[in-house]
């Protein structure tokens, strides 16, 4: 980070500019605050269409149990597995939900990434000491690799909310 003074590398931790001695603005690293509607609104939208889909499988499932013909172990195994996944993926959106916060920290971008399939496209930001976040397309796009940002997500399912560039402030 620079000083909004002199343009001196200062460090985040440090509140007064070592070259100029002004005093900057105390920055915080890391906080909570509780999710907005539309946040909300997304986690259940989100969360509805996976446990549509549970619910299918799950009916398809108890319909082949009671069927004439007896169903391969490998199918089960395959369908085990994809509901085993599918739950680890819907845990972690309700743990966000019930929890009712975002979190908002100081972090460093150090690498973006684009992965494309038949689904889709989806965009990631390695945020260091964060991890490997979701990103969505507006912030891919306005992200800058080494800059540092506020970035608002969501601890379990590491979707990124709100990505703003770090700016100090005169004290």
């Amino acid at each position: 980070m620079h000083c909004p003074r002199c343009r001196q590398n200062v460090a985040l931790t440090v509140n007064r500019c070592p070259n100029c001695q002004q005093a900057i603005k105390p920055l915080l690293l890391s906080q909570q605050i509780p999710l907005a509607p539309q946040q909300r609104q997304s986690l259940i939208n989100k969360i509805l269409l996976p446990s549509a889909c549970l619910l299918f499988v799950a009916i398809v499932l108890a319909s082949l149990r009671f069927a004439i013909n007896p169903v391969s172990s490998w199918a089960w195994l395959g369908v085990t597995v994809m509901i085993a996944a599918t739950s680890i993926y819907l845990l972690n959106l309700v743990r966000d939900l019930l929890s009712g916060f975002v979190t908002v920290q100081i972090a460093q971008l150090e690498l973006l990434r684009e992965y494309s399939n038949r689904a889709g496209t989806r965009f990631y930001g390695d945020f260091g000491v964060l991890g490997k976040l979701q990103l969505s397309k507006e912030h891919f796009d306005l992200a800058i690799e080494g800059n540092y940002y506020n970035v608002t997500y969501s601890p379990k399912s590491k979707t990124v909310w709100g990505l703003a560039p770090l700016s100090r402030e005169l004290a």
